[in-house]
Parts: C-alpha cells; structure tokens; sequence
C-alpha cells in the first residue's frame, strides 16, 4: 500500500477512468475495509469475478463510477477490461459505514449555556480579527479564494457575527451577499444559476447570509421545491462545492442555532424597540410555526452535506458573544489550512 500512497497526487488527478472519463482517487481506508470483505465473500462463494490482481489495499475507485482498478507497479491499469464494477451489495455497506462516522446533530439538545464574560470577549474578538486581516493580506497573494456559508433560524444572530467577521478586513477583497428569494429572471434558471456570477475570485472572500442551501431547507419545508428537487439537491451541491474546492476554494460552512424560547425572546424585544422593528415580519411567525420542519431539514442536510472537503460547524448561539467568537475561531482555523503565510 506504501508504494501506491506514495505516488505524486498531482499525476493521480490527472488520471481519468476510460469507461467514464472520471478521476480517479485513492480508496479510503473504509472503503477498502469494504472492497477486502466484498472480495473475499464473493471468492468463498466461488463466483466468477474479474482479477483484482494482488492486493486489494492497491485498489483505486473512479470517483464518478464506483469502478475498481488493480495497480501494477504502483500506478492503476486503466484498461476498461480490468476495472470490475463495485457490487452493489458493497455500495450498501459503504454508505452504512460513511454514515455511522457522522455525528448525528440534533438541533434542540446542543448545549445552549456556553457563554464568555464581556471583558474577554472585547480581548478576543480583537485578536481573532487581527488573525483573520493577517489571513486575508495573505490570502489574496494566492491562487485560492474563500466562501463563508452562514444559515440559521430567523434571529439566531447571523447578521451580527457576520458584521463582526467583516469589521476589520480590507474591504475591497470581500463581499457580502444577502440572498433573498430568486428574481422573476433567476427562476427561468436552474437554482444554482444565481450563485454562480457571486463566487469569489482568487484572492477574494465572499460571505453568504443564506444560499445555495435554501433548496434543501426553506424550499423543502414550503413545499416551493418537489420532493424530487430538494432530495436531488444533496447530490447536487455536493458535486458544486467539490467543483470548487478542487480548484482551490475553502469553504465555510456555519449554522447558528438558537433554543426556541430563546428565539421568541428576541422576537418580542424586536417588536418592541423601534429601531429593529424592520427585522420581524409575519414571514418569521409562520417560520417559527415551523420549528420542528425546519429543524428536521437542518439536520438532514447536515447528515447528507457535511463532507471532509467542505463539512458544517454547528454554533451554539444562545449567547452572542460566545458565537461572534466561534465564528471567527472556525474561520481562521479553515483558512490556517491552506497554508498560506
């Protein structure tokens, strides 16, 4: 296995399976867990099946077309005659095996008392915007750019840890989109049209106040996409973020969540104070109607979205604070990533 881990990753993505035209990758280590097992019940059952040639931790998977490939001399032979398609009993055990590996989120349990004092959230907020302006400087001296994708219930706070995230970055290197309902010209489209022309260039960042997600939350709750649509939309996004990362974008992704009763609290001050009157709507009463709608939407698009390239980062946020700084924290961790210093 040594010998084929080792091969220069750079020449293993421009490998394409010739039945399919996809890229190929390394097999996982649960994947191949699941390709031996598969193997071997097969091979004691004494049915037919084409050579995986010696050893199975060598094998590769198309990304596209869950085809298997034997390596000789340490690279995969990719004549279509020597890939043998995976079973699909092993797709079954696959999946089974990827889920029980997700921590399950459920909204409603997550601990809602972790909160900070006022004095050291003045001292850390500081600190983590000098980290995150230090990161951008050197962000745009790069051929990778950034998305923050913030989703939430009506009132959980997003806008304020967004204005926190912004507040000390050069502001000619970032945007911040606030996505509203689709255009009369945008619902002529596909769903994922619109977002396209927002995507950030290398070097930039750009910060989404709800997005692409909407197809598998509001959408599916509202009953504004069909079944068919929002289930499809789990593949489909997945397919469009791993279309970005592979060219160089890190991808944010938060969810702020609040208690129910803590939401009606801030719904009432809202109603109450002049000034924030404009935030509450009678769109946000039928939404909070919803709450267990919505909350089972959340959860399953953490389940089925959140993936090792661009997974989801849950924030407790009850306390404002304490999710301000679990935000940027998050942020600046992702970007460390990149190595960019």
């Amino acid at each position: 296995m040594g010998e084929i881990r080792a091969m220069d990753s750079e020449l293993l993505s421009l490998l394409r399976c010739p039945r399919t035209g996809g890229r190929l990758r390394l097999a996982s280590v649960s994947e191949l867990i699941c390709i031996n097992a598969e193997i071997r019940a097969i091979q004691d059952r004494g049915q037919e099946h084409q050579e995986a040639n010696g050893d199975l931790e060598q094998s590769l998977i198309c990304d596209s077309a869950k085809l298997c490939y034997p390596v000789r001399d340490g690279l995969p032979v990719l004549l279509p005659n020597e890939a043998f398609d995976l079973p699909k009993s092993l797709d079954t055990s696959m999946a089974k095996l990827e889920k029980s590996s997700r921590r399950t989120v459920i909204l409603d349990e997550l601990d809602q008392n972790r909160s900070i004092d006022q004095e050291e959230y003045k001292e850390r907020v500081k600190e983590y915007q000098l980290e995150l302006l230090t990161l951008q400087r050197a962000l745009i001296e790069s051929k990778h750019n950034v998305i923050v994708v913030v989703e939430g219930p009506d009132a959980a706070g997003k806008g304020g840890a967004i204005r926190r995230f912004v507040e000390k970055l050069d502001p000619r290197a970032y945007r911040v989109y606030s996505i509203v309902k689709p255009t009369q010209e945008e619902y002529r489209h596909h769903y994922l049209w619109r977002f396209w022309n927002k995507l950030p260039s290398y070097g930039e960042i750009a910060i989404f106040d709800r997005s692409w997600y909407g197809r598998v939350l509001i959408e599916r709750v509202e009953g504004f996409a069909t079944g068919a649509e929002w289930k499809r939309g789990y593949r489909e996004i997945n397919e469009f973020e791993r279309l970005l990362v592979d060219d160089g974008t890190l991808i944010v992704k938060l969810y702020l969540h609040i208690s129910k009763e803590e939401q009606l609290e801030r719904f009432k001050r809202r109603e109450a104070d002049p000034l924030k009157h404009w935030k509450i709507t009678e769109e946000d009463w039928r939404n909070r109607r919803k709450w267990d709608e919505h909350n089972e939407a959340a959860q399953d698009m953490f389940e089925q979205t959140s993936t090792p390239f661009a997974p989801w980062t849950v924030v407790e946020a009850n306390f404002k604070w304490y999710a301000r700084l679990k935000v940027l924290k998050t942020a600046i961790k992702a970007m460390q990533s990149l190595d960019l210093h």
